[in-house]
């Protein structure tokens, strides 16, 4: 029995380990935020990827959906839409449909098709009963 319940603590903490951010994920997206500030969109929607090439090719739902935003702002619709499929269609289901439909920065992304089935599955998480807060793959 302690021999379980020693194997389940070390798998639990395992786990946790993984889901933490390196130090150097945590420090490309600071970069990434600053030169979102400076109008450097393309240069901050670059930096945000390399912070989830960090992470194994994941992120957190604040960071995929600021990339998200400085992608559209940098015209790359593809790219940004990238970042948001991650955390919509994902276990992550962003829910925020106020703030998605609200948001300015996303503002180049309403006339493509693929922007209307995205709002659609926000509403349907936000029905559901919204975030889980896990990285997104």
């Amino acid at each position: 029995m302690k021999l379980l319940i020693s194997l389940l603590l070390i798998i639990a903490f395992q786990q946790s380990i993984a889901q933490r951010p390196t130090r150097d994920y945590t420090k490309y997206v600071a970069q990434a935020e600053i030169l979102y500030h400076r109008k450097d969109y393309k240069g901050s929607g670059m930096t945000y990827n390399a912070a989830f090439m960090m992470f194994g090719r994941k992120g957190f739902e604040k960071d995929r959906y600021n990339a998200a935003c400085s992608w559209a702002m940098a015209s790359m619709p593809d790219s940004a839409f990238s970042n948001l499929n991650r955390i919509v269609f994902s276990v992550v289901m962003y829910s925020n449909y106020d703030h998605i439909v609200n948001d300015t920065d996303l503002n180049s992304l309403h006339d493509d098709p693929r922007w209307q089935p995205m709002i659609d599955k926000v509403k349907e998480n936000q029905a559901k009963g919204g975030t889980l807060f896990k990285p997104a793959n």
